[in-house]
Order: C-alpha cells, then sequence, then structure tokens
C-alpha cells in the first residue's frame, strides 16, 4: 500500500475521547472516559474498553 493510500484510510478512522456509560437498572451508574472501545458481541450488544479499578 503506498503511503497516501495508508494515509486516507487511517484518516477515515474515528478517534478521541469517549464517555462510556454503564447503568445496572438498580441506581446504580457509572461512567469513564476512555480512548479505545470496540464491540465484542452482537447480541446483546457489548462493547469492551481497556481499564483498571482503583479502591
Amino acid at each position: 500500500m503506498n503511503g497516501d493510500a495508508k494515509k486516507a484510510v487511517l484518516r477515515m478512522i474515528p478517534y478521541g475521547i469517549y464517555v462510556l456509560t454503564a447503568d445496572d437498572r438498580k441506581g446504580n451508574i457509572a461512567a469513564a472516559t476512555v480512548n479505545w472501545v470496540t464491540q465484542s458481541a452482537f447480541g446483546p450488544r457489548l462493547v469492551e474498553a481497556p481499564g483498571s479499578i482503583k479502591c
């Protein structure tokens, strides 16, 4: 792949900082800022993101 084609393809990939939220439907809501997510399942729709929990 030539350099111009590679640059064009890489510029199509969205990037940035995302706010990932979760709700357990029991009143507990969590949020985190992440810079990488990927879909890990289609049914139910799930996404995964790397992270660590500090208590």
